[in-house]
């Protein structure tokens, strides 16, 4: 269940890709250039929290 918006959107995008170009033409692969540019930018946006706490060791408990 965790996959399957990945899954679906994977199966679809040729689908929907065929279809703006059968119905807008070219300009359809600039269009997903240009969403394809836009993801790539929000994904370098987005940072992981920097561990402020140093990592346990075998055998030691969580305070």
């Amino acid at each position: 269940m965790i996959s399957l918006p990945s899954r679906v959107t994977g199966a679809a995008a040729p689908l929907a890709l065929g279809l703006m170009v059968e119905h807008i033409g070219s300009s359809a692969l600039w269009i997903s250039a240009l969403v394809s540019l836009s993801a790539f930018f929000a994904l370098l946006l987005l940072r992981n929290e920097q561990a402020t706490s140093t990592p346990l060791k075998v055998g030691e408990q969580n305070s």
